[in-house]
């Protein structure tokens, strides 16, 4: 769990379960709309502004984690003057499980591979 230390906010959780945990089965849409109202309440999520960056499904012996990340529209930093060359993002996303969230990040910095 990350908090930010200026709100008291939780900024980002993870939850991790054993392997073998089992979680009824969800559809990725429903799981999407599920972290997408969770968003909304918890941190006031606006997904007019995000574009759905990534969207995977892990399956495993007794669940499916369905992962979303959304970049923000508004925010990209260059990380150089040469055009083209990649930037930086704020992502946000989350892992859902069942009826359950797994996982969450209000706000995640990506810097492009570029930049290492």
């Amino acid at each position: 769990m990350i908090i930010s230390s200026r709100t008291n906010d939780v900024l980002t959780f993870r939850h991790t379960i054993d392997e073998t945990g089992e979680r009824p089965d969800i559809s990725q849409e429903a799981a999407q709309e599920k972290l997408t109202e969770f968003l909304r309440q918890k941190f006031n999520f606006e997904p007019d502004k995000f574009t759905l960056k990534e969207n995977s499904t892990r399956e495993l012996d007794n669940r499916k984690e369905h992962s979303f990340t959304w970049y923000h529209n508004d925010v990209y930093i260059p990380w150089s003057d040469q055009p083209d060359t990649g930037g930086a993002q704020l992502l946000t996303g989350g892992t859902v499980s069942g009826d359950e969230i797994l996982s969450f990040s209000k706000y995640n910095f990506k810097i492009p591979e570029e930049y290492n």
